[in-house]
């Protein structure tokens, strides 16, 4: 087995448009361009399509789905690791948000956890432990792709 992970493409978020909602951030046209370049890379089919539910990961995968319409697509909980507090942060840009998560990352403690609808490290990494579990136990000599948010 051989599991290719793709970062999603450009998002808004990464363009700097402020936001509400991590899972619905969508793909800028950049990231739509990218999303169909990825698409038009593969040499070979896929065994499976895994994506996040976050709306910036399905719009990677479609042009990759619509490729390869026979290849089973999935919804996993691969989200991106929240390790903002999302209330105390929406709306905002990630230059306004640059000095805390300068903080959060150097002060490299995996058990905190920086309010509601936050994780800690430790929490992300059980999360990608059960995926990779999940990859691992298939049954298929092919590759899994997975765009996923970060």
């Amino acid at each position: 087995m051989r599991a290719i992970f793709i970062r999603h493409g450009q998002s808004t978020g990464n363009a700097g448009v402020p936001c509400d909602d991590l899972g619905a951030i969508e793909l800028t046209e950049l990231g739509q361009e990218q999303a169909r370049e990825v698409a038009a890379s593969w040499t070979q089919a896929p065994a499976l399509i895994v994506t996040s539910p976050y709306t910036r990961t399905r719009q990677t995968a479609a042009p990759t789905i619509a490729r390869f319409p026979g290849v089973p697509v999935e919804v996993w909980p691969i989200e991106e690791f929240t390790y903002l507090q999302p209330a105390r942060w929406n709306g905002t840009r990630s230059a306004e948000r640059m000095p805390h998560l300068e903080r959060y990352w150097s002060a490299a403690d995996p058990d905190y956890c920086d309010g509601e609808g936050a994780e800690g490290s430790v929490a992300k990494i059980v999360k990608l432990e059960h995926a990779w579990r999940r990859l691992d136990g298939r049954n298929d000599d092919g590759f899994q792709v997975a765009p996923f948010p970060g």
